[in-house]
């Protein structure tokens, strides 16, 4: 069969024409640049959390067999499947059932965000692996939370000793209670003493039902302990998941034990342990915000942590809640404090248009090249096999350099494209040959019921700037421009810690209340400098440039190198990380402005 030539694109276009320019080099990939940004690792077929074996290599475990709703069907067997891989990163082999779970009734939990099964290796050269088999669970497309909490979640436990060929029957623990939400965190602590961390339903309480909690062992897996306290955290209302839900546990420097826990009140909470898990102290607000997800934690083999989360609070909202789940980022603590909040993926223009598919549940271990690899679960991404939830849950693989967390400064050319953008639910982005001849956005909004815009992650800073080279078209109808510590989604316009925009005119105004008119000072006679600049003139290419200081909730609008006016924070933040740019037409706007180039620095 003859193969037709295909017609080049406009971006192969331009790439052709500036080939051999200083400033069309191509950013470096993470080959040629051990700092640079994330990469994902395309692996076919299913995954899940991966852990590093006695021996060297990796392994990834998920469990198959019977949906939550057909717990009692045992025609249908279940399995405990594994994937190893030499370094984490490639030869991945072909799924081996690892072990069959019992005969009888129970689901193993297959599909759940969680991965279904959460191993852990100890130094004394043990896989250790925990799961849940449910019973009870309603029947029914859509079981109210009232029903699920009735359901039984049996909390098992098995052990290789042989690098997972072989693994001993199932133990199940009794963790004191009937139902538990997913097992993220299992950790050894120096003393060796084995920590499961969980977080239970209680019936008994009003409000915030779920409660962290955590089983320990000091046999290495032989026999288990409750723990003496309960972790509350009055939150989330009557929401069936509420309170405090799903911790992750890391032990610290100074031996005591750190447990962060998923809320619903906008940020993550935290307890600490000061008797290898025993007892915990009341629960607190940490710094970093976040929706209604867990996080994860690892400690790096130079002594550092690292923490991934879902740094965001916004729509979709269930009973109240974020359920936002878009923006997954990773920090690094480092000099005392935490730098970065970096996204590791992002969703493209033809992704998770209902705002309920996300990035979360992330796993993180340590590779040979000292590397972070991330498993998390997604779904929404329309590339991927969309399926039932509960039924199979997508998870992905990200190498992540931890040096590209303490960069301060990000300039984004758009040679790669939109990759580094979030783009979900919008239309009317794209890149083509821009002004001057390179690869540059061009922003529309071609369709009236359908909003335009993008969000930009760049590293999180108290004190920072943000440069913007654009232009603007005739008939431009207008753009929102918003910086914020917590991700901005491009579908709307909502949020943002300092918040302005341009006018259909050019003009370049500042909002000071939530809710009320942009303000125009260009016409304010009390200005001591007159040499200021407050307009963009249409089809001529602008500096627009955004200072931020959140310790003093200021900021400052300059426009080609000349004072505009000043920004104040609409809410306190503790710094900036995210800039979005969104379309004010109320309709169409197909003349919309190009976006050249972004860049930004920040003092963490």
């Amino acid at each position: 069969m003859a193969v037709l030539p295909v017609a080049s694109s406009p971006m192969a276009r331009v790439r052709e024409e500036n080939r051999g320019s200083a400033m069309d080099t191509p950013s470096a990939d993470p080959e040629s640049n051990p700092a640079a940004g994330p990469r994902i690792e395309e692996i076919d077929g299913r995954m899940g959390p991966v852990i590093q074996l006695p021996d060297g290599r990796f392994l990834a475990v998920y469990p198959e067999g019977r949906l939550t709703k057909n717990w009692d069907d045992t025609t249908i067997p279940e399995y405990m499947f594994g994937r190893f891989s030499p370094n984490g990163l490639e030869g991945w082999s072909e799924r081996q059932a690892l072990f069959a779970f019992p005969a009888g009734p129970g689901a193993a939990g297959m599909g759940i965000t969680s991965g279904g099964a959460l191993p852990l290796t100890t130094r004394d050269g043990v896989v250790h692996l925990f799961g849940l088999r449910i019973t009870g669970w309603p029947k029914g497309p859509k079981p109210k939370a009232s029903e699920v909490v009735k359901a039984r979640c049996h909390l098992w436990h098995t052990t290789s000793r042989d690098n997972g060929k072989s693994w001993a029957p199932l133990q199940e623990i009794d963790y004191g209670h009937t139902y538990t939400g997913a097992l993220n965190s299992s950790i050894q602590l120096k003393s060796g003493r084995i920590l499961l961390a969980l977080s239970y339903h209680s019936p008994t309480r009003s409000t915030g039902f779920f409660v962290s909690y955590v089983v320990f062992s000091d046999d290495g897996g032989k026999t288990w302990k409750n723990c003496r306290s309960d972790v509350t955290v009055d939150c989330g209302g009557k929401a069936g998941e509420s309170g405090a839900c799903e911790p992750v546990l890391m032990e610290r420097e100074d031996g005591r034990v750190w447990m962060i826990i998923r809320t619903q009140t906008g940020f993550l909470f935290e307890s600490f342990s000061e008797d290898g898990g025993e007892t915990w102290s009341q629960a607190r607000r940490t710094i970093f915000r976040a929706s209604n997800a867990p996080a994860g934690v690892l400690r790096l083999r130079d002594g550092r942590l690292v923490l991934v989360w879902n740094n965001e609070f916004g729509p979709p909202f269930r009973d109240g809640i974020s359920y936002s789940r878009q923006s997954l980022v990773m920090a690094i603590h480092d000099g005392g404090m935490w730098k970065g909040y970096r996204e590791l993926a992002t969703f493209g223009p033809d992704d998770n248009h209902d705002g309920y598919g996300g990035m979360r549940y992330p796993f993180l271990v340590q590779i040979p090249d000292n590397n972070i690899l991330v498993a998390y679960s997604e779904d929404g991404r329309a590339s991927r096999k969309k399926e039932q939830f509960r039924a199979f849950v997508d998870y992905r693989l990200v190498r992540v350099d931890p040096r590209w967390l303490l960069g301060t400064d990000a300039r984004e050319d758009f040679s790669q494209g939109l990759e580094r953008l979030q783009l979900a639910g919008t239309s009317g982005v794209e890149i083509l040959p821009g002004p001057e001849g390179r690869p540059a956005l061009r922003l529309t909004k071609p369709r009236a019921d359908t909003p335009s815009g993008f969000c930009w992650n760049f590293p999180f800073g108290k004190k920072g700037g943000a440069k913007i080279r654009l232009r603007t078209e005739a008939g431009f109808a207008g753009i929102y421009f918003a910086l914020a510590e917590t991700f901005l989604a491009p579908s709307h316009n909502g949020g943002g810690n300092f918040r302005g925009m341009i006018d259909t005119d050019g003009k370049v105004k500042a909002q000071y209340v939530c809710g009320l008119p942009y303000e125009d000072s260009s016409t304010v006679q009390w200005g001591v400098d007159e040499n200021r600049k407050f307009q963009l003139e249409q089809g001529e290419v602008h500096e627009l440039v955004l200072d931020w200081n959140c310790d003093d909730n200021v900021g400052n609008i300059k426009l080609d190198g000349h004072y505009t006016m000043n920004l104040a924070g609409l809410e306190m933040a503790r710094g900036i990380c995210y800039l979005r740019l969104f379309s004010a037409a109320t309709g169409k706007d197909t003349n919309g402005l190009w976006v050249l180039s972004l860049e930004s620095q920040s003092q963490p």
